[in-house]
């Protein structure tokens, strides 16, 4: 890509906002993911710590006030490169999330429509231990027993730990196929199941969170 001010080649890799020669703004790459748009390789390992510097370094950055003068083209990039910069910190900030975007690139689309593997790709064991549960906290929530409530939310924080575990483990087993050039086709598909059962119990949590604010309130 060359520079539109300064007619600098090679300026958008890895991607970046401003041009490293003359410092001007340069038009968000078409297709750019989180990844690229924060300047991160793409890991499932990430840095939260380096990840959240990144954006608030980008954020200071690209900030409207610096921009104030700017001619409209910059003004509409900036706008453009805040909105892409703030999805990207969304998309990867949660290990959940960041599963769900490396798990499409590699064929398992979790974003369309909400959501996870059909009932049908799923053990019936799970199944079975999730109606439960929700039979359980519905239950309570009718009684207004918010000691239960809590209890079940106790016992699915653990598991939401415990997937978020796995999910790591996993996608280190992915990556490592992937560097020497192949697929753990073993690896994918757990992860896959595995980011299903934490959706499951991250919804289920949001339940019995809000019911359990009520009993403060």
């Amino acid at each position: 890509m060359t520079c539109e001010h300064c007619a600098t080649t090679g300026v958008r890799a890895p991607v970046e906002p401003f041009c490293p020669h003359c410092e001007a703004l340069q038009p968000l790459p078409k297709g750019a993911d989180p990844f690229a748009v924060l300047g991160l390789q793409e890991t499932f390992a990430v840095d939260a710590a380096d990840l959240i510097a990144r954006h608030r370094k980008l954020s200071r950055r690209l900030h409207p006030d610096r921009f104030v003068r700017a001619n409209a083209g910059d003004k509409l990039r900036a706008l453009e490169w805040t909105t892409a910069i703030n999805d990207a910190l969304r998309a990867l900030r949660l290990p959940e999330d960041r599963a769900a975007l490396m798990l499409k690139k590699r064929g398992v689309d979790f974003a369309e429509t909400g959501s996870e593997l059909s009932p049908g790709q799923l053990p019936l064991d799970f199944l079975e231990a999730v109606l439960e549960e929700r039979e359980a906290l519905a239950e309570a929530i009718a009684a207004d027993d918010h000691g239960a409530a809590e209890a079940l939310a106790t016992r699915i924080r653990e598991r939401l730990a415990s997937e978020r575990t796995a999910l790591f483990d996993l996608f280190a087993r992915i990556e490592a196929a992937e560097a020497g050039g192949g697929e753990d086709q073993a690896a994918l598909q757990e992860a896959a199941e595995t980011l299903a059962r934490l959706r499951y119990a991250a919804r289920f949590l949001e339940e019995a969170e809000a019911f359990e604010r009520e009993g403060l309130e």
